[in-house]
């Protein structure tokens, strides 16, 4: 990987203070130069970019959620349905086995 370097030169007769990458003065006197390495920092499109990306992950979370959800709902609505029928006197082992099944479901997603 290439260094990237950022250059501070002192062309006056007198002495110059330039800030590094990190905010701290830096004195450069006549004739001389300073040069900083800056092959770690991050450019500020980076860190929009990055923060863009965190956006877009957090949405697609967020949305994956709100399906489920929404399934959980309709499963929801069908156990009940299933319920109904075992409670109108059907007897049907089928239906015991799959209102037991769906009511572990849901006390295990609690």
């Amino acid at each position: 990987m290439a260094t990237k370097t950022r250059v501070f030169k002192n062309e006056t007769k007198v002495p110059q203070v330039f800030y590094n990458k990190f905010g701290d003065p830096v004195t450069v006197f006549p004739g001389k130069t300073y040069v900083e390495d800056v092959s770690n920092m991050v450019s500020l499109n980076d860190l929009l970019n990055r923060e863009r990306e965190r956006i877009r992950t957090q949405n697609d979370v967020d949305e994956s959620k709100r399906v489920k959800k929404a399934l959980a709902l309709i499963r929801v609505a069908k156990a009940v349905e299933d319920l109904e029928k075992f409670r109108d006197g059907e007897t049907n082992p089928e239906v015991l086995d799959a209102i037991l099944l769906k009511e572990k479901e849901f006390s295990d997603a609690d």
